[in-house]
């Protein structure tokens, strides 16, 4: 977090694709746009070209025969992203032009900044032609950038602006507290069920099961306190950052503090809502519930019960199996063991230190993005407060590390703008990609798990490739450094 505190990230939850959208699974896009990149999503770039071919280049196509020529290439992508309104985005064509006319940032800086931003949304397969062809259309030359083109090449869909920061984390709708406290009950009633629950209790928790039973009681208390002073207690992201970065909510334990993602708050999901107070509240309950390991991460079953007692992501389990939703039904969590029966492997603790990494290096960065935006809102809301002098050397390295623009406005570094929250919620998002990526990586034949665990770190970096666009060095440079920054603030 921008003050240093820890803020307990819960990550939306993997499965088969990159960036799953809730703590209870993963949720299909629909087909329901007939251009390729809305159709498609994250299709293979042969199977993409084929169908610019077969439609003149149109790029446009039925949804009859975009579902019966190319699901088999999305299914052939296990790492490709299926959530919808899950891309990266720009700022708003009438903000670019205002930013590029501005003086503050040079315009060759604002160039390369959106064409980073447009090869991320190319490499996810979210335009409609190449990066270079939209720049060509957005940047003509002469200094000039052409708002008229926007929708020629980039459509009107509104999924790929960012609109503003003052919605990231507000206050919640009256409509959306009204069910959220309706969901909150249901969750209250889930976790009766789960401290009722001796039998699972043992299956989850094993001999750590007593203390589970009376940090779900004090889960339930803090719960309803945090949703009865909601004003205070209980945030959101109208904005649906979360969405772009993976973030599934976070809690803090020291100010007894909620942030709920969009979907979460306005109840889209029954379950996904419950499950995932309950996941928040569990870090509300004592300081040491943490995130060691998010909902089906490899070796999430195998932990040790003390690891399992102090990690949110196992009290999830009661709940969802009750709700019906549980990955694991019928089993028994048993240290060293995988779900299957089999015992950890090396592979698999070769696996999970680099999950682990990976983990962190997306923790940090999304705390790095909510840096960048919230001394933007501050910035906005209360500049008599100089914030960005109070924030400048954190935000100086941020701005270097991941290819901002703040330190290379001139002729001082003065503001934080819309263009450098897009970018740096891009290195989050990018970072949430990377972890995708793990499950295709071979484990080398090598008994240092460390080095083995880099090879798989370096394999995911390599094959996502568009983390910051100069290099696999600077990639995992920047890894490196969003590890060291964990939990640190900036």
């Amino acid at each position: 977090m921008a003050d240093g505190g820890v803020a307990e990230h819960a990550q939306q939850t993997e499965s088969v694709a990159e960036p799953a959208t809730g703590i209870d699974g993963p949720t299909a896009a629909p087909l329901g746009a007939p251009t390729v990149r809305r159709a498609f999503g994250s299709l293979s770039p042969a199977a993409v070209l084929r169908l610019q071919r077969a439609a003149g280049n149109a790029a446009v196509v039925t949804l009859t025969e975009a579902a019966a020529k190319l699901r088999s290439e999305r299914e052939s992508r296990p790492g490709s992203p299926t959530a919808p309104g899950v891309r990266f985005r720009v700022p708003a064509p009438d903000e670019l032009k205002r930013l590029y006319s501005g003086g503050v940032i040079p315009q060759s800086v604002v160039e390369d900044s959106v064409r980073r931003a447009l090869k991320r949304m190319d490499a996810d397969f979210d335009l409609r032609t190449g990066a270079d062809h939209v720049m060509s259309k957005l940047f003509p030359g002469g200094g000039k950038f052409d708002e008229t083109a926007w929708a020629g090449v980039l459509g009107t869909d509104t999924g790929d602006v960012y609109k503003s920061v003052l919605d990231a984390e507000t206050q919640l709708k009256p409509a959306d507290k009204t069910k959220l406290e309706d969901a909150a009950r249901r969750a209250g009633d889930e976790i009766d069920k789960a401290m009722a629950d001796a039998t699972g209790l043992k299956e989850v928790f094993g001999t750590q099961a007593a203390l589970a039973k009376t940090r779900y009681g004090q889960a339930k208390a803090a719960l309803k306190a945090a949703i009865a002073n909601s004003d205070k207690a209980i945030d959101t992201d109208y904005n649906r950052d979360d969405t772009q970065t993976g973030l599934g909510g976070w809690a803090r334990h020291d100010i007894q503090h909620i942030h709920l993602t969009g979907d979460v708050a306005e109840v889209k999901d029954l379950n996904q809502s419950i499950i995932t107070l309950i996941h928040e509240a569990a870090h509300l309950a004592a300081p040491d519930v943490d995130d060691l390991g998010y909902y089906k991460s490899p070796g999430f079953e195998a932990m040790s019960d003390a690891k399992k007692v102090c990690n949110a992501a196992h009290y999830e389990e009661l709940p969802a199996r009750s709700l019906g939703v549980s990955a694991f039904v019928g089993k028994t969590f048993t240290p060293g063991v995988k779900a299957s029966g089999g015992k950890v492997t090396f592979e698999d603790e070769v696996r999970r230190v680099a999950s682990e990494y990976l983990r962190k290096a997306w923790d940090a960065a999304v705390d790095a993005h909510q840096f960048v935006r919230e001394t933007a809102k501050e910035i906005i809301n209360n500049p008599a407060a100089k914030p960005f002098d109070k924030h400048k050397t954190g935000l100086l390295e941020v701005s270097k590390m991941e290819h901002l623009t703040i330190h290379q406005q001139v002729p001082a570094p003065s503001t934080v703008t819309t263009l450098d929250a897009v970018l740096s919620e891009g290195v989050a998002h990018g970072t949430r990609r990377i972890q995708g990526k793990l499950k295709n990586q071979t484990v080398p034949a090598t008994k240092n798990k460390k080095k083995a665990a880099d090879a798989l770190i370096d394999g995911a970096i390599n094959d996502y490739g568009e983390l910051l666009g100069s290099g696999a060095s600077e990639d995992r440079k920047l890894m490196d450094w969003l590890v060291k920054h964990y939990r640190k603030g900036f």
